[in-house]
């Protein structure tokens, strides 16, 4: 339905005469002989679209569509401030949407999604070394819902469980019984060239994705990815439970610093990858676990590096010294925020960085060296 949606808008909107697109082309590259091919094709596209009295009647080039995509991926907002502000004329949310919906989307491994993504590693002619990198797990939670999708040839639902058949038929046999629930997970696999091409390739709904299942839908993206040509030499997680126990499947009888967390696919010895911890989150980890250290009579533990004890009150002292003494404050960045964090704050990156950084580091020098 929205194939066909998209080649009628194509249809309604003939591009303009392809000589007067040469001709402002050839006009542009002589005012502006520096300009890229992407710079011109803009800036053309901006001409002929002020001319339009309904921008409907534009049909927008290729290169143009595909920015406008990747800017609204980015951020929605931006792109409408941009657009409705009159700063750049571009195709409509209508439009990309239709241009976004073209390729089926659903569960697991797209032929269709998988084509696409070769497409536009080609469009953008990525080197040899941009097809190398690494296979991103990214866990989020979303909101629990069933919604009922009508085809010609039949409906189907969207929002339960679904990590392939494979799984399924694994629950099914320890179960005793076939049962769906409703996802309020969702697992996405992430293909990141070491040149930064970026594409989300597949995505699971589940409840909680189990250690077993990691094992088996990574490895299906895997060799998805090589199928494509695209090369996952390691493999990067956060550090939850469940993705711990993943890694450690993989080292069963074997230490991993021994082997420099690389491992073997056990269908294919010759595939090998390393597997990472998300240093985003070790920094997390590393700030919420001196957050809980502490002398209090809430604190259970007590952190030691070589005999002295570290507490969160040394940064809290360093915080309090630097507002008080210093009109302009050593680190600009620290707030109530940094030292006092809830629950949602201890999730953001941000803070975490901005508390073991070299200015936290230099404050904490002078904070000492005062006393």
């Amino acid at each position: 339905m929205k194939q066909k949606q998209l080649e009628k808008k194509e249809n309604e909107n003939p591009l303009p005469a392809c000589n007067q697109f040469e001709n402002i082309i050839s006009v542009l590259s002589i005012i502006a002989p520096n300009l890229t091919k992407n710079q011109l094709t803009l800036l053309c596209s901006q001409i002929m679209a002020s001319n339009l009295k309904n921008s409907k009647g534009m049909r927008w080039p290729r290169e143009v569509i595909s920015m406008a995509i990747t800017l609204y991926n980015r951020n929605p907002s931006a792109y409408r401030d941009v657009t409705k502000n009159g700063w750049l004329h571009l195709p409509s949310e209508q439009l990309l949407s239709l241009y976004k919906n073209a390729v089926c989307q659903g569960p697991g491994i797209i032929p269709q999604m998988m084509e696409w993504m070769l497409n536009e590693a080609q469009r953008q002619n990525l080197t040899q070394e941009g097809y190398f990198g690494g296979l991103i797990l990214d866990e989020m939670s979303i909101q629990e819902d069933i919604q009922i999708i009508h085809y010609k040839s039949g409906s189907s639902s969207v929002g339960l469980t679904d990590s392939g058949p494979e799984i399924m038929m694994i629950h099914t046999s320890s179960m005793g019984k076939a049962e769906s629930k409703m996802a309020n997970n969702v697992l996405q696999y992430i293909f990141r060239g070491i040149t930064g091409f970026r594409w989300p390739f597949a995505n699971y709904p589940n409840t909680q994705e189990s250690p077993c299942d990691l094992f088996i839908t990574t490895w299906k993206c895997v060799d998805a990815l090589y199928e494509y040509g695209f090369k996952a030499i390691y493999c990067c997680t956060d550090g939850s439970s469940n993705n711990r126990a993943f890694l450690e499947m993989h080292f069963l009888h074997q230490n991993p610093i021994e082997t420099k967390m690389v491992a073997k696919y056990y269908r294919n010895s010759m595939r090998e990858i390393i597997f990472m911890m998300d240093p985003c989150h070790l920094l997390k980890k590393i700030r919420n676990s001196i957050l809980s250290r502490g002398f209090e009579d809430f604190h259970k533990r007590h952190l030691t590096v070589d005999g002295f004890f570290i507490i969160w009150k040394m940064w809290i002292d360093a915080y309090k010294w630097d507002h008080s003494t210093n009109i302009f404050p050593v680190h600009q960045k620290l707030s109530d925020e940094h030292m006092f964090p809830n629950d949602a704050q201890k999730m953001r990156n941000k803070l975490a960085f901005e508390t073991l950084n070299h200015d936290m580091l230099n404050l904490m020098t002078m904070y000492q060296e005062s006393a």
